[in-house]
């Protein structure tokens, strides 16, 4: 049953500054932030964005998969009779993947198409049990899954949104796998090797096809979110790195901003990423944010956007989509428990001059899509 929203709040701030021609990328859109955490609810978070349609999970006594299609706390929920959790990792086409528990030591990776009754079981035929699915592009979706034999996790893909087409990424070099990105062509995540360490890894549709991301000789790094010719995630030195690669081990950048103590990235649409970052800036207190194209400090912070009682806290942001030119990134805020929110980001019409010259702050209380 959808749970009902008595306390909504949308945080409205204009930031242009200067004439739209001169703005950074960041200030070129009207940013406004939705409250997406339910009343009642301990926990909350969006992890996929789907179009203008944010998804992940909601807990209000237990753990629901959740899709908020008007923006409110008021959601669909997606978990099954009988399942004591469910959540929404990945999200494209009208598809929603995740997982479903129905105790809490069993579950299966789970594929929705927008309601509880379309539910579909993923669990693949063979020596595996339990999984999850992280992310989907096109015909694709990726996770995990669990060997029967070595209980070790093996990346998986599939195709088709179809059990029986099921492909098991794993390599005999690498002690356990798991996949986390698809951009429709490749595959991208991580694999733990014996004295090595836990690297970034592309495969191309079969375990052969592994390519070691790296960076370098870091020996903690993930692939958390892809796009042609883009893949994104995060090294460790010390702290966490954001990263960047196109295609290659030897394409890789370092995205953290100028003085940045840990910075992470969870998705990419090519052009822009999305993650978090620590900076002066924000305090050293880690901010959701937005990078653009291949520079570390075009990281644009979205935490202004969220309620002011919120400010002192932490966010992030898992998910990107862009519809004509919209904006819509999917997070939380950490307070310290996730509660859900999403961003939207409208371009400014660098010849609409209400849109240009000094604004102060706005603050609006709405609930749901304007």
């Amino acid at each position: 049953m959808p749970i009902n929203l008595r306390h909504s709040a949308l945080v409205l701030l204009i930031v242009s500054l200067t004439p739209a021609a001169a703005l950074g990328q960041g200030e070129r859109y009207r940013w406004q932030g939705f409250w997406l955490h339910p009343e009642g609810g301990s926990r909350s978070v969006t992890n996929a964005v789907d179009g203008d349609i944010p998804s992940g999970e909601a807990r209000v006594g237990i753990t629901d998969a959740a899709i908020w299609p008007d923006w409110t706390g008021e959601y669909v929920n997606l978990r099954p009779d009988g399942a004591i959790s469910a959540g929404v990792e990945g999200a494209d086409g009208g598809f929603q993947g995740g997982q479903v528990s129905v105790s809490y030591f069993e579950g299966f990776p789970a594929l929705w198409q927008g309601s509880t009754e379309s539910v579909e079981n993923m669990a693949p035929e063979g020596p595996y049990w339990s999984g999850r699915l992280f992310a989907r592009r096109g015909v694709q979706t990726v996770g995990r899954v669990a060997s029967t034999i070595t209980g070790a996790s093996h990346a998986g893909l599939w195709l088709n949104n179809d059990p029986d087409q099921f492909i098991d990424l794993h390599f005999a070099s690498a002690d356990w796998s798991e996949a986390y990105a698809t951009d429709g062509t490749w595959q991208g995540g991580r694999a733990a090797f014996p004295g090595v360490g836990i690297r970034a890894m592309l495969w191309k549709g079969n375990p052969s096809t592994n390519i070691i991301m790296g960076p370098g000789e870091y020996l903690n790094s993930n692939i958390q979110g892809m796009a042609p010719g883009t893949q994104v995630g995060y090294y460790i030195n010390i702290s966490y790195h954001a990263v960047l690669w196109h295609d290659t081990p030897e394409s890789w950048l370092d995205m953290n901003p100028t003085d940045a103590n840990t910075a992470s990235l969870f998705a990419t649409t090519g052009d822009l990423h999305v993650g978090y970052a620590s900076t002066p800036a924000t305090g050293f207190i880690a901010h959701a944010g937005v990078w653009y194209g291949d520079d570390p400090d075009s990281f644009f912070d979205l935490h202004p956007f969220v309620p002011d009682e919120y400010a002192d806290d932490s966010s992030i942001a898992y998910d990107i989509d862009i519809v004509d030119g919209v904006i819509y990134i999917g997070g939380a805020i950490n307070t310290p428990r996730q509660h859900a929110f999403f961003w939207v980001g409208v371009p400014i019409d660098s010849t609409d001059q209400d849109n240009q010259g000094p604004k102060t702050p706005d603050t609006a209380t709405r609930i749901g899509k304007p």
